[in-house]
């Protein structure tokens, strides 16, 4: 990030037409991996699939930390990070994919958030059951939550409706990212194809990072009860 901001954006290597932009593959690649979360979590939501839950909050907070460096990267492609963020959002011209990147981004960065925070609402409130100091803190979060069957009948039907919302949100994300190649006027990426591959290319890596961080999770945590091989 210094050698940027000292040297420009030629450190990336986008000056040169055989190479691709350092920022612009990063952000590409980050926004695939975010389909990891929510777009698979709400999709297993949505089927009832009870075997998703040992995997689904590791998929949501995936999506949520990916989306924050995925967006990162565009702020830093455009060369004057301070520029960006004070002028992209007043002066952006709808005729700029850039713009309908940041659009889709930022919607879909909201409600991955509020996906994985109203999902973690009961987790939120079994902690600050079981602390002594603190307990305030989570109080506040837990929204009042005591696990009655009204509120455990409104959770469900909130997680429902959002899984159903955020669907065709994360479709929209990746389907927006391809007009960065498919509008320019180069053999073989302008083409309607774009969209419907590039959304398929970021399931299959969603569900690679979610496989690499159970993993993880599973033996650094010692896990195995949990995060067994019939996931």
């Amino acid at each position: 990030m210094f050698q940027v901001i000292s040297g420009g954006l030629q450190v990336t290597g986008m000056n040169r037409p055989v190479y691709w932009g350092i920022f612009i593959m990063s952000f590409i690649y980050f926004i695939g991996l975010s389909h990891a979360g929510t777009l698979i979590s709400a999709i297993l939501r949505v089927t009832d699939a009870s075997w998703r839950r040992p995997l689904t909050r590791i998929a949501e907070a995936i999506t949520v930390f990916v989306l924050f460096i995925g967006a990162g990267m565009v702020i830093w492609d455009v060369g004057r990070p301070i520029r960006a963020l004070l002028y992209l959002p007043l002066h952006g011209r709808f005729q700029s994919p850039l713009v309908w990147d940041f659009a889709a981004i930022t919607t879909y960065l909201t409600m991955s958030i509020s996906f994985l925070y109203v999902a973690m609402i009961p987790d939120i409130a079994h902690v600050r059951d079981r602390l002594k100091r603190g307990r305030w803190v989570y109080d506040i979060l837990a929204l009042g939550f005591q696990g009655t069957k009204r509120q455990w009948e409104q959770y469900e039907r909130s997680m429902f409706l959002l899984s159903v919302a955020v669907i065709p949100v994360a479709v929209s994300v990746h389907t927006v990212v391809s007009f960065i190649f498919s509008m320019e006027p180069k053999p073989m990426w302008h083409e309607t194809i774009f969209g419907p591959f590039f959304v398929t290319g970021a399931l299959f890596s969603g569900v690679a990072a979610i496989i690499v961080s159970m993993f993880l999770i599973r033996r650094y945590y010692h896990l195995e009860e949990y995060l067994n091989p019939r996931l």
